[in-house]
């Protein structure tokens, strides 16, 4: 239809300025191409050279406002690079991680992002996944977990100097029971902030007290949160303060908190992470963690990885930094005991 050869429709559409064709000929096989409505086939000119300039991402949850700012930072550097993105969601389980990998290697994608691995197998076995992708050849970065750190990239921010900055601010305001509602033993950051919980307790000669300590996942229920608390506010002394593992669990808190008719902050201080747009919301006092520059740096980090398949795994740590708020206060005296106020004789 332009009048011209295969090659000078190929190297047009391919945008190959370094040769020399007429800038009427382009237009002509270009305004051809619009005419036809064709649209280059990505997939196949990528596989033709070796790559199809996709990028395979994996979340737990697509509702979580966390995962969506660590998928807009990744994007942006894809798009920058002019690569695309395949979306998949997990769960948080590793049968459909594992299911949704195999889905996102046939459609050969050049590499993978994990936003946080599954949290329902044991540390070895999902350690040995993830040697076996890379015995595969698979790259692949994970962010927010370093639980397969020296196998994979990883890129997550400092949990455990985070959770100490948020109990040292507790203690600071005269806290002494403080308790911990945190994300269970799966997942290398609730690991990292129940450490520096204890860590900071220990260093202001506090030691932790195992009754003060509930909680089993970051996703935890309105119900599951509502009991975790009743639990809490009946051990004896009750807490004055709770750290809550993520802000979405400490705006679940801070609802059970005052459903009870237990006031926030006076009689019960409730501090989160992550600085969420439920924390913004509600004014949660919490720590600050940059999801937008994760993406980015996990993206830089795999494309690195594509150009040079033999970098060693690194492990890259952003930094945090603590909001305070208004959930938090110095702890008041209690006149009433909460345990009545959950319909208890």
């Amino acid at each position: 239809m332009a009048g011209v050869s295969l090659t000078t429709v190929s190297l047009v559409l391919n945008r190959r300025k370094n040769i020399a064709i007429p800038e009427e000929t382009r237009e002509r096989v270009l305004n051809a191409a619009r005419e036809l409505g064709y649209r280059p086939n990505g997939l196949v000119r990528g596989l033709v050279r070796g790559r199809t300039q996709t990028v395979g991402v994996i979340v737990p949850r697509l509702d979580s406002s966390f995962h969506a700012a660590v998928v807009h930072g990744i994007q942006g550097v894809l798009r920058t690079e002019g690569r695309r993105m395949l979306l998949a969601d997990s769960e948080h389980r590793f049968a459909d991680e594992s299911r949704e990998v195999e889905l996102l290697l046939q459609h050969r994608v050049d590499g993978l992002i994990s936003v946080a691995l599954f949290d329902d197998v044991p540390l070895e076995e999902l350690r040995a996944w993830a040697l076996g992708l890379t015995n595969d050849g698979v790259a692949m970065v994970v962010v927010d977990d370093h639980s397969a750190a020296g196998i994979v990239d990883c890129v997550t921010t400092s949990d455990e100097q985070g959770a100490r900055l948020i109990v040292e601010h507790l203690i600071a305001l005269g806290h002494r029971r403080i308790a911990h509602l945190g994300a269970g033993d799966a997942m290398s950051s609730a690991r990292s902030r129940r450490a520096g919980y204890e860590e900071a307790l220990r260093g202001a000669g506090l030691e932790p007290d195992p009754r003060l300590l509930t909680g089993t996942s970051y996703f935890m229920s309105s119900e599951e949160v509502r009991a975790a608390l009743r639990s809490l506010m009946e051990v004896s002394p009750r807490p004055t303060a709770v750290f809550c593992a993520n802000d979405d669990l400490a705006a679940e808190c801070i609802a059970a908190a005052r459903e009870a008719s237990i006031a926030v902050p006076d009689e019960l201080s409730v501090a989160g992470y992550g600085d969420t747009a439920a924390g913004h919301l509600l004014g949660i006092t919490t720590i600050h963690q940059d999801p937008v520059s994760m993406g980015r740096r996990s993206a830089e980090r795999l494309l690195q990885r594509l150009n040079a398949p033999d970098l060693a795994p690194d492990h890259i740590v952003l930094p945090v930094q603590l909001v305070p708020r208004n959930t938090t206060t110095a702890p008041h005296a209690v006149t009433r005991n909460a345990s009545h106020r959950w319909g208890n004789p």
